[in-house]
């Protein structure tokens, strides 16, 4: 019997030992993975003040190019009333050169009469 508590306390010990140094391992793992979670918490921490940085950037950009936009859409709408104004003045030109026409016609009749 005694053989027996000697072989079971030896048995005992291996797995104390080993259950030991599985419990070292999961302790420094877990330490690692503190370290990594406070790094990637860091590195979040400076993605987000550049992404700020970014997003500021973009919104100028954003609002110059609205500004851009909104005086486009003014000088289109000069560009059109000016293109009326000339199609009436080309219109009254042309009228007038037609009425020149008309009234040499008519002399022209006149004298022959």
């Amino acid at each position: 019997m005694k053989i027996m508590k000697k072989k079971i306390s030896s048995i005992r010990d291996q797995y104390t030992v080993i259950l030991e140094s599985l419990h070292s391992n999961f302790k420094v793992f877990g330490e690692s993975l503190g370290a990594v979670r406070d790094g990637l918490e860091e590195f979040r921490e400076d993605v987000k003040k550049e992404f700020a940085g970014v997003h500021s950037n973009f919104q100028t950009v954003f609002d110059y190019l609205s500004r851009i936009d909104d005086e486009l859409k003014d000088i289109k709408s000069e560009m059109k009333k000016i293109k009326e104004e000339l199609k009436s003045k080309a219109d009254f030109v042309r009228f007038e050169a037609l009425e020149a026409r008309v009234l040499k016609i008519e002399e022209e009749l006149a004298h022959r009469r």
